[in-house]
């Protein structure tokens, strides 16, 4: 997993002590908290407190994650690679963390119920997964084999 934090943020600073960093994937419902904790930084304000999520120390790595996002990836620091503005950390993902009502019948990972929130960086806009255009290793056949 590969994270790219700006040398000032508050993140970047922690990644660096810690050796180590969270994903959490919010779902589309926690639109506007994430929207919110990207308008302000977290060494001048407290997201947690203002948008009333719960920060969790992880027992996997040194480093917190929201205790409300559907799934959290747990990663622990294996490079950092300078790109100009933001510094890339890469991660070696040590623990999945994922609420048990997103999972389908097969105990499967199901992407509808996780509901996961995207950004769409060229319209600046949040959305959400769409309908599904068919299977995959199916829809290929068409070409050929």
């Amino acid at each position: 997993m590969a994270v790219s934090v700006r040398p000032e943020r508050w993140t970047h600073k922690a990644i660096v002590a810690r050796k180590a960093f969270t994903v959490c994937v919010p779902s589309a419902a926690q639109a506007a908290m994430v929207d919110f904790a990207g308008m302000v930084s977290g060494a001048r304000e407290d997201k947690f407190s203002a948008t009333g999520l719960t920060a969790v120390r992880s027992k996997v790595v040194d480093a917190p994650y929201v205790d409300e996002c559907p799934l959290v990836l747990e990663c622990e620091l294996q490079a950092t690679l300078e790109l100009g503005s933001h510094t890339q950390f890469v991660g070696r993902i040590l623990n999945v963390g994922i609420e048990s009502d997103c999972l389908n019948e097969s105990g499967q990972p199901d992407m509808y119920r996780i509901d996961p929130l995207l950004y769409d960086g060229g319209q600046k806009q949040y959305c959400r997964v769409g309908e599904p255009l068919g299977k995959a290793f199916s829809l290929g056949r068409q070409y050929g084999l």
